[in-house]
């Protein structure tokens, strides 16, 4: 089998989670590729083109696992998913529709509402009047970019439309256009359940800060071999990354997290959850989830079940 890894992004020729998947798939005998979305291009052909993957044509791969992050800059990365997910007979883990969705939140919130998975109540906000409006429904609010990552501008409004949090949702508009604006839920750490196909994989409380209610703070964690731990990129002196703790779920959040998953279509997802007043909701279902943080073994369990989804969805398709 030829599988190809598509990474998080173009210049992360080091992300840990994909270089797992890579290494697995060799050792399982497969012709394993591991390549990022510079690398896929359009080469012509008679009568029209054809996309293809360093230089080989895409149609030779039997299946990709793609890790490929939108970001900031998701048109690319949007249209090239879209490119690879037009090749006939191509298994994509996932295609682009089912990606794109889940990594816009105003999409994914509205599919979770759809199939009555609980999640958190949601309004766009385009302005300052917005931003009020939320405010005076909810008091304490949170506003957050309905495309983003690693907890990067997610912001908590305790005290409602004080001067200080109307000039920092300004700036918000000023560099997104419109922002989600929800209810804050009080509660202490998220539980991140990993589903892969349609089974649980490994599952943990994610760090948090001290107070308690959102895992990441904006760390760009850089992968060090040389003693198996992750550093911020931008921090001096070096901060580590802590390890996630491990969980057993109850089976209600397993199965509230299988729901979401296949909600949105995903074949990986890493679904976050919090209760709140004993009330459990989906904060996000993520695609393509991270497990760099995870413990050797857990990260190499993880790979060897990606693998494995990709051999069976392959074989149910030859």
């Amino acid at each position: 089998m030829k599988i190809g890894i598509l990474a998080w992004e173009c210049e992360d020729e080091d992300e840990l989670e994909s270089l797992i998947i890579t290494q697995v798939a060799h050792d399982r005998g497969h012709d394993s590729v591991f390549f990022g979305i510079n690398d896929i291009t359009c080469a012509a052909v008679s009568g029209g083109g054809v996309p293809q993957i360093r230089g080989e044509a895409a149609s030779t791969f039997d299946v990709i696992v793609s890790r490929a992050h939108l970001g900031y800059q998701w048109r690319g990365t949007a249209e090239a998913l879209y490119l690879l997910s037009s090749v006939p007979d191509l298994v994509m883990l996932d295609s682009a529709t089912p990606h794109i969705r889940s990594v816009s939140k105003f999409a994914m919130i509205h599919r979770l509402t759809q199939v009555g998975v609980p999640t958190q109540p949601t309004r766009s906000c385009s302005s300052i009047a917005d931003f009020e409006a939320a405010c005076a429904e909810w008091g304490s609010t949170v506003v957050k970019p309905s495309i983003g990552f690693g907890g990067h501008d997610v912001e908590r409004f305790l005290d409602g439309d004080d001067e200080k949090g109307r000039l920092k949702v300004g700036d918000l508009l000023k560099t997104y256009g419109t922002l989600l604006c929800q209810p804050y839920f009080p509660h202490s750490g998220v539980l991140r359940v990993t589903t892969i196909g349609d089974q649980p994989s490994v599952s943990f409380n994610q760090v948090t800060g001290d107070d308690g209610w959102k895992p990441n703070h904006g760390h760009k964690w850089v992968y060090h071999a040389e003693d198996d731990e992750e550093y911020c990129a931008c921090c001096t002196p070096r901060v580590k990354r802590l390890r996630n703790e491990m969980v057993d779920p109850k089976p209600e959040m397993v199965d509230l997290a299988l729901r979401a998953a296949a909600a949105m279509e995903l074949s990986m997802a890493g679904v976050d959850i919090i209760e709140s007043d004993g009330q459990a909701m989906v904060l996000e279902v993520n695609a393509c989830p991270g497990f760099s943080s995870l413990q050797s073994d857990l990260r190499t369990k993880i790979g060897e079940e990606i693998v494995q989804l990709a051999e069976e969805r392959v074989k149910s398709v030859r």
